[in-house]
This record gives C-alpha cells, structure tokens and sequence, in this order.
C-alpha cells in the first residue's frame, strides 16, 4: 500500500499532519513540537520575503537561507525630493531620535545656532543674564522698608500719640547719669511735659528726697524713674504714680528693676494703690537689700506671692491687705518668709484655722545662723499687724469669755493629758466649757469624748498664740484694738 501524503497546508491546521487528530485533543510530543517550531519559522520568513518583495526592497540571505538584511532598492527614489539616490543603501528604518535632556546653556547654544536671525539676539541676552545670576553681580531685589512708613516716629510715641513723651525719651537717652546730677535732670525733663511741670527741688537734695518731693506733687513718670537706676535712692513711693503715662507705656512699669546692677541700695517700695499684674512681682527679685514692700491694693493673688521668697533672707515688712484674692493658701509662702517681721492682712479672705497655722510656723521657725554682730541669735518673732475683720471680731468676742481652768484634778489645759482622763473627768472637763459655749455636748462615747476635749483644749491654746502674735510678744492677753 502506498505511503499516505502529507498535506501541504497541515501547518496552517488545528490536527496533527500524520494522525490528522485534533492538536488540542492530544497532547504534543517533543519531537512534534519541534517540527512545529521549524515550520512556523519558514513560514514567518517566506512572508516577510514576499512583503520586502512588494515594496521594492532588496533581499539579502546568509548560508542558510536567514534574511541577514533588508536594504532599499537602487532603483528607489529617495524620500527628499529631488536628491539623487546615494551611492550606498540607506538601512531601513531609520532609527528613531532619541530625546535626551540638555542643561540650559546647551539649548540656549542649540537655539542660536538653529536661528541665526534676529532672535540670536535674544539667546544672547538670556545667557548674559544666566551669567551673571552665576557670578551673583546681577541686579538685586528691592524690597519695600517697613521702617519708611513709620514717618519719622518712634515707638514710645505711637504707643500714646503724643510728642511729649517721645522727646521726654530721647532726652532720657542722650542724658548720661554722670554728667549731671539727678535734680537737674529730673527739672530738664519736667520741662518737656505739656504744660510744664514745677518741683520743690533744693539744690544739694539727696535721692531720697528727691523721691520724696516726686511723690508729693504727684510726678512720677517711666523716664523720671529711670533716672534713678544708679543712684544711691533708699526708699521709694510710687503709690501717686501717673495714670495717664502708666496706662499708655507699653513695658511694664516694673521692668526698670529688672537690671543687673541697678537700684543696689533701695530698701523699701511703696506700690499701694497701683494696679499691678500677677508676674509684674517677678521683676523684683533683682534687687538686693529689699527689706519693705507695700502692695496694698495691688490686685495680687497668692501666685504673685511666689516671687517673694527669693527675698526671704532681706524681707522683714510686708503688707498685702486689700487684695481679696489673697485666700489661705497664700500661708504656704508666707511661711517660707524667714525674716519677716511684720505682716499686713487686712482686707485678705483668710480664714481663722490658716491663721492659727501660720502663727505656729512663726513661732516653730529655726534659730538663724550666728554672725559676728549676734553669735547668740534668738528666734525671730514675726507679728500680725492687720487681720481680716471677720477673725479680729473672733477674737475680741472670746478675749472676755475665756475660761479659767482651776488648777486641780481632773481638770487639765494640755491636750496631751486627755489620754489619762477617764469619762467621769471627761465629762467633768467638758461641762466646765460648756458654761460660755452652749454647743458644747456632754454625751457620747469614750473616744468622742476625748477627741472634743483635745479640740477645744488646742483651739484655746491657738488662739492665746494668736493673741500674742498680733499684740506682741510682751503681751499675752486682751482686747485686740
């Protein structure tokens, strides 16, 4: 029987040319996918050889019958119009421009290059330009001043809009301290108020009368206190301070005693009645030597009280009645004090219990350290001047009303007895006080019983330190006036 013919076109099939089964029914053989790899490339290459064919191009095959090249025909016109054909086959196609990035320099050296006209011109100007922003000697930006529009005027005169206080600055800053003595500047400037102020000033006047004679007329301004920053001034009362000026100066009026070095000798400060911030007292705590303040009617509260203990080896007066934001809590710095001497409540919202504990801080401080004047130093004694008026009528109420203890058993005065009582002197002890206090009861447990009479024994002895606290230390009883 004669051998089957394969089909021509089993290549271009979905079966398999010698078994004519369907490809994707049956899995490949190695050897079949081979044959059909090799026939499909023949295939590829006679198509391409029938397109080069019909566009006139010239087909050049290496030994095994591979396209090695593709080059256009000689009888082929070229793309531009009328050139004549080279020499040599253009490769087709042409490979495309590849786009690469180029510094500024290299395209400005391109495009003037490319345009010889007038705009060669142009580039060159750029490149001028490019040049000498590089070298930095180009023309700079002009900004606008913001000082210009100030016209001439300073910051102390925007703040109040007046002339006066402006030339009263600058006199201030060109007046050296020690070219002229501190009367004939404080006259100088009193002159450049509007109207002109008049001072009761004697020739030889010392600083603190000077201070004396400001307060007195109700002179005080910012610049006139500033003449005094290196004087030898003691005491000063600013208490009749300008409103006017204070209220327009921007600074804090007490920023000028926050200076190193300035107002060495001044040991009291009188601030009443002048309204003063919660941090304002922290400018204070430069000044050496302040052993009297008044801030009286200041509007402090207890945290401007905090900036006081940094002068608790220098303060022995202070007086801070009139504030009612001063509340008990404001013992705890006032008992950080050790100098203090004297101490102004008045007008506070401090309760009576605060007062009996700081009474007892008072008088439970440590003895100071000796120096050569007192080798022996005692205890200092710190006396409440001035209590709110709630607590004084306490205490003028119970002066008269207090109990006398006999001396005899059962009865006892320290609470530290109580312990070795039994009820029946319990009691006994308690009806005693109950005779000025109603309130008192008699009736309870052992340990009720204890705990009442310790109450009332300790409030007695309190206020007895409380007593002497505020009439002195010679004194033990009695009206307090």
């Amino acid at each position: 029987m004669p051998p089957r013919k394969r089909a021509a076109s089993s290549v271009y099939k979905d079966t398999e040319p010698n078994t004519g089964e369907d490809v994707a029914s049956a899995p490949a053989t190695k050897r079949q996918r081979q044959r059909r790899s090799v026939l499909g490339e023949k295939h590829n290459l006679n198509v391409a050889v029938s397109t080069a064919e019909s566009e006139g191009l010239k087909i050049k095959q290496g030994p095994e019958g591979q396209v090695s090249s593709l080059k256009r025909s000689s009888t082929t016109k070229t793309a531009d119009k009328g050139t004549k054909p080279s020499s040599q086959d253009d490769v087709l196609p042409p490979p495309a421009k590849r786009r690469t990035r180029c510094t500024l320099g290299e395209k400005e050296n391109a495009d003037a290059n490319v345009n010889t006209t007038g705009s060669t011109d142009v580039q060159g100007s750029r490149k001028k330009r490019a040049t000498k922003k590089a070298q930095g000697t180009g023309p700079k930006p002009q900004y606008k001043d913001n000082k210009a529009e100030v016209s001439g005027k300073d910051t102390a005169s925007n703040v109040d809009g007046s002339e006066t206080q402006h030339a009263i600055s600058e006199h201030t800053e060109s007046v050296s301290p020690k070219s002229q003595s501190i009367g004939d500047q404080v006259i100088a400037l009193l002159s450049l108020l509007q109207p002109p102020k008049k001072c009761s000033i004697s020739p030889g006047a010392s600083a603190d009368e000077i201070g004396e004679a400001l307060t007195k007329d109700d002179l005080w301004s910012p610049a006139l206190l500033e003449l005094f920053r290196e004087s030898a001034v003691t005491s000063l009362s600013l208490s009749k301070f300008r409103s006017d000026i204070y209220n327009s100066f921007s600074p804090p009026l007490l920023s000028v005693f926050f200076k190193q070095d300035t107002f060495i000798q001044l040991e009291v400060l009188d601030f009443t009645n002048l309204p003063l911030g919660q941090d304002d007292i922290a400018l204070l705590r430069l000044l050496p030597k302040l052993r009297d303040l008044n801030l009286s009617n200041t509007g402090i509260d207890n945290h401007a009280l905090h900036h006081l203990v940094c002068h608790r080896h220098t303060l022995q007066r202070l007086h801070i009645g009139s504030n009612p934001s001063i509340t008990d809590d404001a013992r705890v710095p006032l008992a950080a004090l050790t100098s203090l001497t004297h101490l102004y409540l008045d007008g506070t919202s401090f309760s009576l219990p605060s007062l009996r504990w700081l009474v007892i801080e008072f008088q439970s401080r440590p003895f100071p350290h000796p120096t050569e004047d007192d080798p022996l130093p005692g205890r200092i004694f710190c006396r409440l001047c001035s209590i709110p008026a709630p607590c004084l009528d306490y205490l003028n109420r119970t002066a008269g009303n207090a109990i006398s203890i006999p001396n005899e058993h059962p009865y006892i005065s320290n609470p530290e007895d109580v312990a070795n009582l039994q009820v029946p002197a319990l009691k006994k002890n308690l009806e005693l006080h109950a005779v000025r206090d109603k309130s008192i009861s008699i009736s309870g447990s052992k340990l009720e019983l204890m705990y009442r009479l310790k109450e009332i024994l300790e409030t007695r002895i309190n206020d007895q330190r409380l007593r002497r606290a505020m009439i002195g230390p010679e004194e033990a009883g009695g009206r307090v006036e």
